[in-house]
């Protein structure tokens, strides 16, 4: 018990050290931002998605469309994507197995907008153990379909310390 509580001690120090960092920057949303959203949704750009039921606005739409305004000044940047919901930034091709235990391949729309070196991640567990030498022991349960309830908890994830 000891041992899990001092890899989780320093595995929490480890994300601490992540959202402190000194190369940390927010990003301020701007109405522009909002209609680049909705020009994403009228072209069927990613990461929108297209249907029925999808809004003309959505909110990772919102959010890449302020990270590329953000990122046009910058150079020689590594940026880190982590996503649940990976298919909304993922190449097309991809299976719903991809991202258990590596990186996962961006949609060639995301990847012409940005020009530095970008990495997307399907699991929290996985990036840190990759970028960042974890040891979080990933208990990932291999679903087709992944849902995610309304408080933005995926049932069928479950990470753990060893």
């Amino acid at each position: 018990m000891k041992k899990q509580l001092t890899e989780f001690e320093e595995t929490k120090s480890k994300i601490e050290k992540i959202f402190n960092h000194k190369n940390r920057e927010l990003i301020l949303f701007k109405r522009s931002h909002f209609f680049e959203a909705y020009k994403f949704f009228i072209s069927g750009i990613k990461p929108v998605k297209i249907g029925e039921k999808a809004p003309a606005i959505q909110s990772d739409a919102v959010i890449m469309a302020g990270l590329y305004s953000f990122l046009k000044s910058k150079k020689n940047y590594e940026l880190i994507i982590c996503s649940n919901n990976s298919q909304d930034f993922s190449d097309d091709n991809i299976d719903n197995k991809s991202g258990l235990d590596e990186e996962i391949p961006l949609h060639p729309h995301i990847k012409l907008r940005i020009k530095g070196n970008v990495k997307l991640y399907k699991y929290l567990s996985v990036l840190l153990n990759k970028i960042f030498k974890t040891k979080i022991e990933t208990n990932i349960k291999k679903a087709e379909n992944t849902e995610i309830d309304h408080n933005g908890q995926d049932n069928q994830l479950v990470g753990e310390s060893k």
